[in-house]
């Protein structure tokens, strides 16, 4: 493959279907949770406030199995007994969900009613056991040059999700909860084991000098759950205003999600040539908030779409890069784990109570977040 034989594609596509393999299990999982509570007696809003605690409880467990595989690599000299124990727990739980309303045919009483909600909250832990380990293993793929590359194919699996995910939605709810429960587990069970096929053999790990470990990174740490909370908020209230945009077009958003997946490899390579991927996601994020400013004032021009795609693409190939710039050392799981503990909540945040509040106010959080997100980026791009 030339110049691009460096990446290893096997071990990309692997991560790739691991990660796209979450994203289905989290669709499945809350599309037909609401209903599988009502059954036991359970509120509306209580399903809202189980989810909320779910990720909640991410940005404590996401970090803490990070540094626990961060751990195991630097011992064992592999992550994966990590994600395999993760991978085996969620599939099995995730199954159980739909099968303990069919075991019992009635809501059961009292206390143990929450047997199914318990449930739901072990399934939620035990598929943070493995997302950030996985996600550590693309630093493996690649040589740092071509890691933006490597990350095009994960947004790549992930913009066709997000640009189907009406329909794949439909489909699931047509297959009725178990057969969609089953399917979403074996998909899972399935990447996993490819996932295993093709990580390198296990090294035997000689002992750390304890001149080589490094103090624990707390500011690094506090920039990227800023960096997180950031661009999430930001690119949030960049898609409420883009989407009021698009409502006059017949599938305008879904036309331009389906764009943003089929830019992530040929955003990858500009990313690559440039030399510096921080430097390419600081112009990315500078591109959203002159994006998110135009819209706010009433533009809507084909450069202001394609500003748009250009910076959402830099932005997915680029944050992964970044994070492992960032830290540079023994920590990355940790890091990640931190990172996506933090969007998840964010985003939970920004749905019950932002996305609530008026355009003037919407808009200025936006920018007020992607500036600030610009800002730490820039600020690794002077220190590197």
């Amino acid at each position: 493959m030339g110049q691009y034989s460096a990446v290893l594609w096997r071990r990309v596509w692997a991560i790739a279907l691991v990660q796209g393999s979450v994203t289905l299990m989290w669709i499945t999982y809350r599309l037909y949770l609401g209903d599988l509570l009502k059954g036991w007696g359970f509120s509306p809003e209580f399903v809202v406030g189980l989810l909320t605690f779910e990720m909640v409880l991410g940005v404590v467990m996401e970090p803490l199995f990070g540094a626990l595989s961060d751990r195991q690599q630097q011992n064992l000299g592999t992550r994966f007994p990590l994600i395999s124990l993760g991978v085996i727990l969620a599939a099995g739980f995730f199954l159980l969900i739909p099968l303990i309303p069919l075991v019992f045919f009635l809501p059961i009483a009292n206390v143990a009613r929450f047997l199914l909600p318990s449930l739901a909250i072990a399934w939620a832990i035990a598929m943070t056991l493995f997302r950030s380990p996985t996600m550590v293993l693309i630093g493996q793929c690649a040589p740092t040059n071509q890691l933006p590359l490597a990350m095009g194919v994960l947004s790549l699996v992930g913009g066709i999700v997000a640009t189907f995910r009406q329909p794949m939605g439909k489909w699931l709810l047509s297959l009725g909860s178990l057969p969609a429960f089953l399917l979403s587990s074996v998909v899972l069970l399935g990447a996993s084991l490819f996932l295993s096929r093709v990580l390198p053999p296990i090294e035997k790990k000689e002992a750390i000098s304890p001149a080589t470990v490094r103090a624990f990174p707390w500011i690094a740490m506090v920039n990227i759950a800023l960096f997180a909370i950031g661009t999430t908020w930001g690119t949030r209230v960049l898609m409420l205003v883009l989407t009021k945009q698009l409502e006059g077009i017949s599938n305008g958003l879904m036309g331009l999600q389906f764009l943003l997946a089929l830019m992530a490899l040929p955003a990858g390579w500009l990313i690559r040539k440039t030399g510096h991927p921080v430097a390419s996601l600081t112009t990315a994020l500078g591109l959203l908030v002159l994006t998110l400013f135009c819209l706010l004032n009433g533009f809507w021009l084909p450069a202001i779409a394609f500003s748009w795609l250009l910076g959402s693409s830099i932005l997915n190939n680029g944050l992964i890069p970044l994070l492992l710039e960032i830290l540079q050392g023994n920590q990355t799981g940790v890091g990640i784990g931190l990172y996506f503990g933090c969007v998840g909540l964010a985003g939970e945040i920004f749905t019950r109570y932002w996305s609530t509040q008026s355009g003037q106010i919407q808009g200025g959080l936006g920018l007020a977040m992607l500036v600030m997100s610009a800002l730490l980026c820039a600020r690794y791009w002077q220190r590197t």
